[in-house]
This record gives C-alpha cells, structure tokens and sequence, in this order.
C-alpha cells in the first residue's frame, strides 16, 4: 500500500484498514496525493486519495477505482485566499461561485 506521511488522508487510510481487519504491507509514504497516484499507476501498490486529485490526474487512466465496503467516509475541501487577492477578477470569480452567504 502507498501512504500518505500525514495529514486527513492518512486517518482515512487507517480508519479504512482498521474497518476491513487488514494490516496492509507498506511499500511506501510519500508526501502528496499525485506521488500516491503516481506509484500506484506504476504498478507499485494501491492507495486512497480524493476523488479531486483522481479526476485531475493525468495519471488517471493508468489506474482502476476500486468499490470499497465500508464506503470510505467524505471530508470537506477548504478555499482561503488573501483579502487583498479578491481583487482578481478570476479569484473573486471563484470565490463567488464557491463561497455561501
């Protein structure tokens, strides 16, 4: 299995081995959800990242989604900018497409 080192992913990743009862081999850690991408579409292993970094990878096709039971629980993603960047019109665009009033 590839790992995250830290982070949200990798408390997903060990509350997924838990459930399933498993105690994966370890090939790897690696510090981003792409290098997770990356090994696993060389055939290194399996790995857990979000859907987002998936569907954006250019890697995406060398890889097969697996169904996992239990289904594997979701997390919100977090936008911030700079006050002083909302002054971009493509950033104050995405802000007001993304942002609840």
């Amino acid at each position: 299995m590839i790992l995250s080192e830290a982070g949200l992913s990798r408390a997903v990743q060990r509350h997924l081995v838990s459930a399933l009862g498993v105690a994966p081999r370890i090939y790897a850690q690696v510090a981003g959800h792409e290098a997770i991408v990356s090994m696993v579409g060389l055939g290194f292993g399996v790995g857990v990242v979000p859907r987002i970094v998936l569907d954006t990878s250019p890697l995406a096709e060398r890889v097969r989604v697996l169904p996992v039971k239990p289904e594997l629980p979701h997390y919100d993603v977090g936008l911030c900018v700079l006050e002083r960047r909302l002054k971009s019109p493509l950033i104050r665009a995405l802000w007001d497409e993304v942002v609840e009033r």
